[in-house]
């Protein structure tokens, strides 16, 4: 027990330096302790000491085939502060993206047509791709981020101002507006 909780806070010591490769880029490695990262290595030890020890035999060969012929890892027992996790993740994933444009401007032309700006498509790393990232490392015991950057569209595009046409036609013939001019 004891021989494999040392080997565990041996491995558990790479959460103090987390490495992280954006599009395979190296950036800077996040601190573990910054993320309040903390392993249970007796509970830890003792998931992998029960391996093949519970149950009926042919559960228990199954189990250790598993566990030794197909490298099946045990769950590492951890715990993170997720305030500081989703605030540095955040930071991490803001400094690798462009965010989409919405539509800044929307207008009704008097032909009862739409003006719409268009709306452009950001670029970059979904914090909770991260976040995904870190609790697998974390949990095989082995914490490292690696994320890719995708497609981030605006919340609203064209054709969702342009659907939305007919409702704002509706609201406009129904409701009486009263037009009151400012002197400057």
């Amino acid at each position: 027990e004891t021989q494999a909780e040392t080997a565990l806070e041996q491995a558990a010591a790479a959460a103090k330096s987390i490495p992280v490769t954006i599009d395979g880029e190296t950036k800077a490695p996040l601190a573990g302790d910054n993320l309040g990262v903390t392993y249970d290595t007796h509970q830890t030890a003792m998931r992998l000491l029960a391996i093949g020890r519970s149950g009926s035999l042919s559960n228990n060969l199954a189990e250790l085939f598993r566990a030794v012929v197909a490298r099946n890892q045990i769950t590492a027992v951890y715990s993170y502060d997720h305030a500081k996790t989703s605030s540095a993740l955040g930071a991490l994933a803001d400094a690798n993206t462009r965010q989409p444009v919405e539509n800044a401007k929307v207008v009704l032309n008097s032909d009862n047509t739409l003006s719409v700006a268009p709306a452009k498509d950001g670029f970059g790393v979904r914090a909770s791709n991260l976040t995904a990232s870190l609790e697998a490392g974390l949990a095989a015991l082995s914490p490292q981020l690696t994320a890719h950057s995708g497609p981030l569209t605006p919340t609203i595009t064209e054709e969702a101002a342009k659907s939305a046409l007919p409702q704002v036609q509706k609201i406009l013939a129904n409701t009486p507006l009263t037009l009151v001019a400012e002197q400057t």
